[in-house]
């Protein structure tokens, strides 16, 4: 799951993002707030909460390579993993990464401080909305969208 979503960011595939991505009821209320928050025609692009999310996410710093440095099962269906990820740029990070297993696979559990972090971004942000022609359900970002259309 950690790759597949990594990939996804580095190759700016917003459909497999929002494939990947699970919101719980603490982040779904936030996300569907800031969703509301956009202008009719950026939700349009969007299409949904997960789009926008995920359209987000393939607009962030790609990651260089990856490294598990431990699990935690919480149950049969319920992982967090502890994973450092080096940039490009040379920024080692390390943060834990919730995943849960769902019917179709394991999912991202999207957390709601990155969804605080992304809606301040976007609220300093002035950039053009994204090209509605780039639909987020599927293929490739832009990698230059940003979240804006308040």
């Amino acid at each position: 799951m950690v790759e597949t979503v990594l990939s996804a960011i580095a190759s700016g595939d917003v459909g497999a993002l929002q494939r990947a991505v699970f919101f719980d009821a603490t982040t779904r209320v936030k996300a569907e707030a800031l969703f509301a928050s956009l202008s009719p025609e950026t939700r349009a692009t969007y299409g949904t909460p997960e789009g926008m999310i995920a359209t987000l996410m393939a607009t962030t710093n790609p990651a260089a390579g990856m490294q598990i440095m431990g699990e935690r099962w919480i149950d049969a269906d319920h992982q967090i993993l502890r994973v450092q990820t080096q940039y490009y740029d040379g920024r080692v990070r390390e943060n834990e990464f919730n995943v849960q297993r769902a019917d179709d696979g394991w999912q991202y559990v999207f957390p709601a401080a990155l969804l605080d972090k992304f809606t301040a971004e976007a609220g300093r942000s002035r950039s053009p909305t994204p090209d509605s022609s780039k639909p987020s359900t599927g293929g490739k970002s832009d990698r230059g969208a940003a979240l804006v259309g308040k």
